[in-house]
């Protein structure tokens, strides 16, 4: 008799956690229609009803480009393709900027629209290319030495693979040694 008892009461105060919380959520979703459609997003999340747009990561110079042209996101787009299209390198943005836009790989429009539920700012990453004729666009693939002839020859094509400096000034000086340029990866 007293294990039922017990298992009554246990099942009342289930009962009383679930109305509670049911009470909660309630009061917290009628507070919810007064909001923006972005802090309505951001408030269902917060109950675990819905999940916050994830951030997009990008390169200093669209992050940039980005809260100059972000009320007028349309416009910017379509501007960018008629150039991106003309092979354009107008003066009045970056080549940085217009390369960017023509790579598929970077998905441009999605990015840029994503951009306006938030977005990180992505370090720049500087590589070594090749100057050498026959390995010309190839990046360096590591700082360890590997020659007969007192060359670097740790080299690859695949820019993903290539070793990656975060400092600029570093770059610089490995590729004098090595007989390269920096470019930044993108």
């Amino acid at each position: 008799m007293k294990n039922i008892k017990q298992e009554l009461d246990g099942l009342v105060e289930e009962c009383m956690t679930i109305s509670e919380e049911y009470s909660r959520l309630k009061n917290g979703i009628k507070n919810l229609t007064d909001l923006e459609p972005e802090e309505f997003l951001k408030q269902l999340a917060k109950y675990g009803l819905a999940k916050e747009p994830e951030k997009v990561e990008v390169p200093k110079f669209v992050a940039e480009f980005f809260e100059k042209i972000k009320n007028d996101l349309d416009w910017a787009i379509h501007y960018l393709s008629n150039h991106a299209n003309k092979g354009c390198e107008c003066n009045r943005h970056s080549p940085d900027l217009i390369r960017w836009f023509v790579n598929p790989s970077n998905k441009p429009i999605e990015t840029l629209v994503r951009m306006k539920d938030g977005y990180t700012v992505k370090e720049p990453r500087y590589v070594i290319k090749s100057l050498e004729e026959d390995i010309s666009d190839d990046y360096l693939l590591s700082l360890e030495y590997r020659s007969n002839n007192g060359t670097y020859r740790d080299y690859t094509e695949d820019i993903d693979k290539a070793f990656k400096f975060v400092m600029k000034e570093e770059a610089e000086k490995v590729a004098v040694l090595v007989g390269g340029y920096v470019e930044v990866e993108e």
